[in-house]
């Protein structure tokens, strides 16, 4: 090797990295059906305890989005460990995505219910812990509260409330 040469100068970034490579591309599959589930989902406004619209879920995932960006920007400049930080992310967020996923998997047992004032009242006073349907729940409203905080705060303070929901969805 010549003196000043990077052992992987000249060649591409997925032969520097192929077990890197790999992971990369298989969490790209995952987030494509992660895009999927959150159309899907996204899509079950009506349902009691499901009041959340693809924006607001979308939003609740950037920070997941945007590790795996930086990942892939970190792969491709052969920076070392690209990619642990998206994985210590996915983790983080892992039962959100489970939440998303299994939202878009129940669409069609959801689709056209209508919900009665009755029916409503009692999902506002069922407590959330051990509740059925408790991650949808803190979901619902931390969607809410982060769109709120968009509107009339800052970004920081939305980033906290996703924050807070990564933390009780574990």
């Amino acid at each position: 090797m010549a003196i000043g040469r990077s052992h992987n100068e000249g060649r591409s970034p997925a032969a520097a990295h192929p077990a890197g490579f790999r992971r990369a591309l298989l969490a790209v599959r995952e987030a494509v059906e992660i895009e999927r589930s959150i159309r899907v989902a996204g899509g079950i406004e009506g349902w009691m305890d499901w009041r959340v619209g693809v924006e607001d879920l979308s939003g609740l995932l950037d920070g997941y989005r945007q590790s795996l960006a930086e990942a892939f920007s970190r792969l491709l400049g052969d920076e070392a460990g690209p990619l642990e930080a998206w994985e210590s992310a996915r983790r983080q967020y892992r039962p959100l995505l489970a939440t998303i996923e299994r939202a878009a998997a129940q669409r069609q047992q959801f689709a056209g219910r209508r919900w009665d004032l009755h029916s409503l009242g009692a999902a506002l006073m069922t407590p959330l812990d051990g509740s059925a349907y408790r991650a949808e729940r803190l979901i619902t409203l931390a969607a809410a509260a982060r769109r709120r905080a968009l509107a009339v705060l800052d970004e920081a303070t939305a980033a906290d409330i996703t924050r807070t929901l990564l933390l009780k969805l574990k």
